[in-house]
């Protein structure tokens, strides 16, 4: 498979998997209830196509793995190779717990939809730690002793924080533009939804850059950050920051103004002439942040580059 070819299938497994901690995270800070109800049947059905496909994505994405490390083309793989280094590799560990999770969060999700039986705490901590398998194959699981396990820890709470938001931005979408959005009743929850997960998204951009920092840090901190810029790592990386940036922005917007006047206009009766900006917002935020999981997908398969400081 062409270099392109796995970028999207990483990407394809980032969205999937954050999309699906993100949205269980998102029901139990800003949703809570686990009650049986109509809408939770339908997130029960959400979660179990995501979980499912995220699954397919895995054991698609391990194969090419195993494909280019043993240098054949992907039809060519043995069984033997595929035992062994499902076995013997931190790949295969981590593919076989992902499944494990991915697993229990279908069978939650069947529970769910069929006897209305759920626990989104249960659903959010098995999803988290399917999204955690990914960076065992990233640069932090590279880093070697203490510092390693610390990287490690960085780069795993990074992603559960960047999920947390790209799937409250996916659940905002949902209450936008589901039917009825428009009505007073049902703008007056989504109100209160965004009003309540502002400090939740307060949290969430300290840790992003917090881990940021630290993640950059643990990868620089043995070479020159100049040279780093100059080579495509630290060029995507830099665009990352952009987008970020960009996505801090259009938060807060919509934190100060859009909210407010969306609240506004749901006293006054008429919600839907401040519902259309704050749909272009959010609209535009996501768009953001699925861009920054592509670049994201992209750097995983690119060496920093760093260029060592002379002594």
């Amino acid at each position: 498979m062409e270099d392109w070819g796995i970028i999207a299938l990483r990407w394809a497994l980032f969205v999937s998997l954050g999309l699906l901690f993100g949205l269980t995270a998102f029901k139990r800070l800003s949703l809570g209830s686990d009650r049986p109800s109509d809408a939770n049947v339908r997130h029960a059905v959400a979660l179990l196509i995501v979980a499912a496909s995220a699954a397919a994505l895995s054991v698609l994405g391990f194969a090419v793995q195993v494909s280019s490390m043993a240098g054949v083309p992907f039809a060519e793989v043995d069984k033997a190779t595929v035992q062994s280094l499902l076995g013997e590799t931190a790949l295969g560990l981590a593919l076989k717990v992902r499944l494990v999770a991915l697993l229990a969060v279908i069978i939650m999700a069947v529970a769910s939809a069929l006897w209305r039986l759920s626990s989104s705490a249960v659903q959010a901590l098995a999803s988290g730690v399917a999204l955690a398998t990914l960076t065992w194959s990233g640069h932090g699981a590279a880093t070697d002793g203490t510092v390693g396990w610390v990287h490690l820890a960085a780069d795993i709470l990074h992603l559960l924080a960047a999920s947390t938001w790209i799937g409250a931005l996916a659940g905002f979408l949902w209450m936008l533009f589901r039917a009825g959005s428009g009505q007073v009743g049902e703008a007056r929850q989504t109100c209160r939804v965004l009003a309540e997960f502002a400090t939740v998204g307060s949290s969430l951009v300290v840790i992003l850059l917090l881990t940021g920092l630290a993640n950059a840090f643990f990868i620089l901190r043995d070479g020159d950050p100049w040279a780093a810029l100059a080579a495509p790592y630290g060029q995507l990386l830099a665009l990352k920051m952009v987008l970020f940036v960009g996505m801090l922005g259009l938060a807060g917007v919509n934190r100060l103004r859009l909210t407010p006047a969306l609240s506004a206009a749901v006293e006054s009766g008429d919600p839907e002439r401040a519902l259309k900006p704050l749909r272009r917002s959010i609209v535009l935020e996501f768009g953001l942040g699925i861009g920054i999981l592509v670049l994201v997908a992209w750097l995983g398969t690119l060496a920093p580059n760093t260029t060592p400081v002379a002594s």
